[in-house]
């Protein structure tokens, strides 16, 4: 989906292998107050503020729609780097850590961010676009009790998060809310045989000749997310942006591109009957190498 649009020489000598030896451990970063939520009318966002100083890092967790998915976005003086990606490695000590290309930039007040993207508590990955991923479940959630970072150079920090429990439970009343307010009913939508499903692969949707002129020309990437309305025929009948990074180029273009593009099978209740119902998905626009 777009939900989303990569031989170790043995020494036979009895030596102290200086490279192990080497290994620190992560710089643990202590919670600075409680988790906060934030209802906002197109997204749920738990913050909370990590460390102090030079290391005080704010973490934001989205949750765009229901399920396992969240959407990680860190900021504080950590992630200041004029490269406008980077390689970082996250985990929450459910399974091992998971690379990512982050994003990089800087908010409205000039505080250094990293957009990690998509992640889940439990790490799980696939590489098949369409792969139906396992809900993470409550006890898991209450086992999660930090956020492992791996960023460039490799420094580690271990955000002591505690357990995300409580939070995560805020975070599904919230989001429940948000379906309401959307129009659609939060216990039919749980209760789905099946959620749209595009009617034909997300990377045929956009193309590097979509590209904004002016974006191109200014070396400029953009994240979007956003939420497409699909109506019981499977056709598009509304799109919202949900987040957006700077400029606005990219946001208006997505929109506009995606509902004449996009085509979708529709949802099916729990009858098998088709009804209205939504996507949210992701354009990352990267200039073409």
């Amino acid at each position: 989906m777009l939900r989303n649009i990569i031989l170790i020489p043995v020494s036979l000598a009895v030596t102290v292998q200086p490279a192990l030896a080497a290994v620190k451990p992560p710089v643990a970063l202590a919670k600075v107050g409680k988790w906060e939520i934030n209802y906002d009318k197109e997204a749920c966002h738990l913050l909370a503020k990590f460390g102090a100083s030079k290391e005080e890092t704010i973490v934001r967790l989205t949750r765009y729609q229901p399920g396992s998915v969240l959407n990680l976005t860190l900021f504080g003086p950590l992630f200041n780097t004029q490269d406008p990606m980077a390689t970082v490695e996250v985990g929450f000590g459910l399974a091992p850590a998971v690379k990512y290309e982050a994003v990089t930039g800087t908010a409205g007040n000039k505080l250094p961010l990293m957009v990690v993207g998509t992640v889940r508590l439990d790490g799980w990955f696939s590489r098949e676009p369409l792969a139906m991923p396992p809900n993470v479940t409550t006890e898991q959630e209450a086992r999660a009790t930090a956020i492992d970072l791996t960023l460039p150079g490799k420094r580690r920090y271990r955000l002591e998060t505690g357990s995300l429990a409580a939070p995560m439970r805020a975070m599904r009343t919230c989001v429940d809310n948000l379906v309401s307010n959307w129009g659609y009913d939060p216990a039919q939508y749980a209760a789905l045989r099946q959620a749209p499903v595009p009617a034909s692969s997300p990377s045929t949707w956009l193309g590097t000749q979509d590209y904004p002129y002016r974006s191109l020309y200014r070396g400029a990437n953009g994240i979007v997310q956003f939420r497409l309305a699909v109506d019981a025929a499977g056709a598009v009948s509304g799109c919202h942006v949900l987040y957006r990074t700077n400029p606005d180029d990219f946001a208006d273009l997505t929109c506009k591109l995606l509902t004449k593009r996009a085509r979708f099978n529709p949802a099916l209740d729990s009858s098998g009957a088709p009804v209205r119902s939504f996507y949210v998905g992701k354009v990352r626009w990267i200039i073409p190498g």
